[in-house]
């Protein structure tokens, strides 16, 4: 049988999936940014701005998968549906 979290725990959860879904939103937001500056509007950026972009790019792409994970762990402890 599944004990309920203690409240300081549970809020500590809660807490976890609000700024795991903020960096999800904002790295994801990045990610496509980048992809864009670097691909379909290459022409109209520097070498080094796109240098810049390339290394934000997997930046981003790593923060996606970090606050993934984060997502996901908050979810799994707080026993709500891992999607």
């Amino acid at each position: 049988m599944h004990t309920l979290l203690s409240l300081p725990r549970q809020a500590s959860y809660e807490r976890l999936l609000y700024w795991a879904n903020g960096f999800l939103a904002a790295s994801a937001a990045v990610l496509l940014a980048t992809v864009l500056m670097c691909y379909p509007f290459e022409q109209w950026f520097s070498l080094p701005q796109l240098i810049v972009g390339h290394l934000s790019m997997l930046a981003s792409a790593t923060m996606v998968k970090i606050s993934y994970v984060g997502r996901c762990i908050a979810l799994y402890a707080l026993k709500r549906e891992v999607r």
